[in-house]
């Protein structure tokens, strides 16, 4: 959670899953058996290190095919039941109407996981509506929804809620424009929220860096590893 500027106790104990309590494949001692659930690992990152308040979570770098869908999903769980996050705002970021009609599917069917509903951006208006919230709310959205009503206009504020979590996937992509184009304009309309990427190619050169973008690797599972693990064929 110090990713998201948050300076949480890394060994809190902040959900727990009853309902496989009787079904637990792993043998554990009365006294663990007492005090499993879910717990953040030791901090790697937090106060002090180059990642806390800088907004930029990371990137996590996965080739095609490995679950990235599912993977975004399972973060935006863990993040929505962290107390310290206090009830956020997730907003997923994609570049085309299929990615975010595919990518709203499944986290549709997680709904238990995220403890509510998430909802679609239908247009620009709709957009600006649903991040205008107290708290609360998993966001679909495309990045070209970040468009001013008057061309060359800057964005407005729509939230300065530090709780904002913005999810982007094919980080690579439509990024980059921090002068005037989408990415400006996100920036612009949600100046505190953290992101992340998520990617299987992220883009390192002088005019486009994904890391420079969303932060440092948080894990790699690149093409050469899905290949020697067989989830791949090779070319």
């Amino acid at each position: 959670m110090s990713a998201c500027g948050v300076d949480a106790d890394p060994g809190i104990l902040y959900a727990r899953f009853p309902e496989h309590d009787a079904h637990n494949p792993f043998d554990l001692p009365a006294e663990a058996s007492a005090q499993a659930g879910v717990r953040d690992p030791k901090a790697s990152y937090g106060s002090g290190s180059g990642h806390f308040g800088g907004r930029r979570i990371g990137v996590i770098w996965h080739t095609q095919g490995s679950g990235k869908s599912l993977l975004m999903a399972f973060f935006a769980g863990k993040i929505i039941r962290h107390p310290a996050m206090e009830n956020p705002t997730l907003l997923m970021i994609t570049d085309r109407n299929d990615l975010d009609d595919q990518l709203f599917g499944t986290f549709s069917s997680c709904r238990d996981l995220l403890r509510q509903t998430p909802v679609q951006a239908q247009n620009r208006k709709h957009l600006k509506e649903l991040l205008q919230v107290p708290a609360g709310g998993v966001i679909f959205t495309t990045i070209q929804k970040f468009l001013p009503d008057t061309k060359g206009r800057q964005y407005p504020e729509l939230s300065d809620r530090e709780n904002i979590v913005v999810i982007a996937d094919e980080a690579h992509r439509s990024q980059y424009d921090f002068i005037d184009g989408f990415a400006r304009h996100m920036h612009d309309a949600l100046p505190k929220a953290s992101f992340i990427g998520f990617t299987g190619t992220p883009i390192e050169s002088d005019d486009r860096s994904t890391p420079a973008v969303f932060g440092n690797y948080i894990d790699k599972y690149d093409i050469l590893r899905a290949v020697e693990d067989g989830a791949t064929v090779p070319i």
